[in-house]
């Protein structure tokens, strides 16, 4: 079924289907602007998902075709390999006196900021 789905291309809608309103913070008041749709996805929906992972991560990973800095989807590299690197960066070009500037955004709440009213068309 998952075969048949990534042949041809398609993907049944009811294997899309399942929102359940969420609160967009954990403390905010229960009311219908502090709602989002958070959607919880079909058991079949999460095999074909893995399965697409999983063929496109053994790819990437044989032909070491993954980005030298990229950690995220691969084991043994995290936010804190990720970390060290960009120390280590840092203390390199110290090192040679380089002039090295780090630039750190906080992004959390940055979707909140989105005015959901305004029509695309």
């Amino acid at each position: 079924m998952i075969n048949l789905s990534l042949q041809s291309g398609s993907f049944p809608e009811n294997w899309k289907l399942a929102k359940v309103p969420g609160l967009k913070k954990s403390k905010a008041e229960v009311i219908f602007d502090n709602l989002r749709p958070i959607s919880n996805l079909s058991f079949v929906f999460k095999l074909t998902e893995r399965a697409i992972f999983n063929q496109t991560h053994d790819h990437l990973t044989a032909h070491k075709l993954y980005p030298k800095a990229q950690s995220s989807y691969r084991q043994y590299h995290s936010t804190e390999t990720a970390f060290l690197r960009v120390k280590n960066d840092i203390l390199m070009n110290m090192n040679k006196h380089h002039v090295t500037l780090l630039v750190l955004l906080a992004l959390s709440a940055v979707f909140d900021t989105v005015d959901n009213t305004i029509d695309p068309a």
